[in-house]
């Protein structure tokens, strides 16, 4: 063996050897028959001040999973953990159940591409840096530049993805962090001779700050607030000006009141991300989840990750990460309006170098409602001059009516080709693959082939 033969060997083994250490034998509680590799650790992103990203990568269910896309999911711009609660809670290979044991999602996103889960920004979920600063003075170009970072180093981890079709996808909060993300990927794409293979982005219920219909407006056509609030919510204070103004701490009088209001008609236990889920107790049947969901998922993967024994089998730095794990309640200081920025240019610039983009919404969603995602896509499309190649209609889950979606493109070398998709989930939440698992993995099919889900039964 020659000595270019022997430094290139020695380079691949110590990959290897660094892959290997962050395999996941086993996950306490997970079922017997595991067909898949899980990998779950740290990427260093900046040696000098400290920040590490957490990631947790579930392979392909495959035997050809080298030849499947590499999906990275974001979703932590409100300092929400993306790898625990959609791992978990949503399209990740299992479920925790409340006596702390795992049940197989038949619904897991990995059935159809390589998941790559991670915590960003900084302080979100088992992420964290040795410079406290970095918890205050955050912002999402700092956290962009940081996914970049990420990517890049999990490549030389795992060189063999570096080839794959990639696709990133978010929901809620990740409408801030994907589309930049995407951008900056097109940015490095240029200036590189090894791009990356960036092909699309998905994001669902977006948390984007769209001007339109707002959650005040969904409630009040469910019947679930007096005319009175509701006239107050339009002429007085709307749940727009509230938001805006709870983030920079000076809540008017007027805003306070009907903030009050608000949270007294509606009541304590009402879920504004489901408008259908009950409340989590301890008496609840999973009979119905297929359905709603489970409404103490969230409660199950709280506990779950909370065991030393599951934080150990992920890898996660027992130092650094925090004492207590919350879905919500990392060590970033999160301030909404640092991410408040418009993701509409960077939208139109990934469409407008054919990077196909898919907007779905679950229209039981009072956060972010429906209609506010359509909204966004038609004025993608109207701004990108796009053509309707798909007008509205319903796409099926089996022989039910999923949602309707509408598809926007235009004539390439002779050929129609959709770039822009809307689609809508009949009874999906805020987090739409966790209520409605069977249609979020039946739209994520489609969207990966490049079909409409209209046109698949």
């Amino acid at each position: 063996m020659g000595a270019l033969q022997f430094k290139l060997f020695s380079a691949l083994c110590s990959i290897c050897l660094i892959a290997n250490a962050e395999l996941i034998n086993y996950l306490p509680g997970q079922p017997k028959k595991v067909t898949f590799k899980q990998y779950s650790g740290y990427i260093v992103t900046d040696e000098e001040y400290g920040r590490s990203l957490f990631y947790y990568f579930a392979e392909a269910q495959s035997k050809h999973a080298l030849t499947l896309p590499l999906t990275i999911w974001l979703g932590g711009a409100n300092g929400c953990s993306s790898a625990g609660n959609a791992i978990f809670t949503e399209n990740g290979p299992f479920r925790p159940t409340k006596d702390g044991k795992l049940i197989t999602n038949a619904y897991s996103w990995n059935v159809a591409s390589n998941m790559l889960y991670v915590d960003s920004p900084i302080g979100t979920g088992f992420s964290f840096s040795d410079t406290s600063s970095d918890y205050t003075n955050w912002n999402q170009t700092m956290t962009v530049n940081e996914n970049m970072k990420f990517l890049l180093k999990w490549f030389e981890k795992f060189p063999q993805y570096k080839i794959s079709d990639l696709y990133l996808a978010g929901d809620g909060s990740g409408g801030f962090l994907v589309p930049q993300f995407g951008a900056l990927v097109l940015e490095y794409n240029k200036k590189t001779d090894t791009p990356v293979n960036l092909k699309g982005l998905a994001l669902g219920n977006l948390g984007l700050g769209t001007p339109g219909l707002a959650h005040d407006d969904y409630l009040w056509y469910h019947g679930a607030i007096s005319e009175e609030l509701y006239i107050m919510l339009k002429t007085v204070c709307s749940s727009v000006k509230q938001i805006n103004e709870s983030q920079h701490g000076n809540m008017s009088r007027d805003c306070q009141k009907v903030s009050d209001m608000l949270d007294e008609e509606i009541g304590e236990d009402f879920n504004m991300e489901s408008f259908l889920m009950p409340k989590c107790v301890s008496s609840n049947s999973i009979a119905s989840e297929d359905i709603i969901g489970d409404p103490c998922l969230s409660q199950n993967t709280l506990d779950y990750l909370n065991q030393p024994e599951v934080t150990k089998a992920l890898h996660v730095n027992k130092k650094r990460s925090p004492k207590h794990w919350d879905i919500c309640e990392g060590q970033l200081e999160c301030r909404k309006s640092a991410y408040l920025i418009k993701n509409f240019g960077a939208l139109a610039r990934l469409l407008e170098r054919h990077i196909r983009l898919l907007l779905y919404s679950g229209d039981q969603d009072v956060l972010n409602p429906v209609v506010e995602t359509r909204k966004f896509a038609q004025m993608l499309a109207k701004e990108l001059q796009l053509i309707t190649l798909q007008k509205n209609r319903p796409w099926y889950d089996g022989s039910q009516v999923a949602g309707w979606s509408e598809g926007f493109g235009k004539l390439k070398e002779g050929i129609n080709v959709t770039y822009l998709t809307f689609a809508s989930m009949r009874g999906g939440s805020h987090f739409a693959p966790s209520t409605s698992p069977s249609k979020a993995l039946k739209l994520f099919k489609a969207f990966l082939e490049g079909s409409s889900p209209a046109i698949i039964i």
